[in-house]
């Protein structure tokens, strides 16, 4: 199974605004391999600030939890616009 995740989540893939994905395939679990962030701030284009937990934000915003971890991890700068604030 490890291989054919491999072949298929691919760093392509990964870039796809649309994927779940935050790293290639056969790495592991993602849930065990990142220490999740209890609070955080994410900034929209037009200033707009949004402050809470990933579970609160991705209700609020409408952001799936993984894309925020995503975010506040680096694997992704920023995600439909919304960034880590500084």
């Amino acid at each position: 199974m490890n291989a054919a995740e491999i072949a298929l989540i691919t760093p392509d893939v990964i870039a796809d605004p649309m994927c779940y994905n935050l790293m290639p395939g056969g790495s592991g679990s993602y849930a065990g391999s990142v220490k999740r962030p209890k609070r955080l701030t994410l900034i929209s284009r037009t200033g707009d600030e949004f402050t809470g937990t990933v579970a609160e934000l991705s209700v609020a915003i409408g952001m799936p939890s993984k894309k925020i971890y995503g975010v506040a991890k680096g694997h992704r700068e920023h995600y439909l616009g919304l960034r880590l604030a500084a």
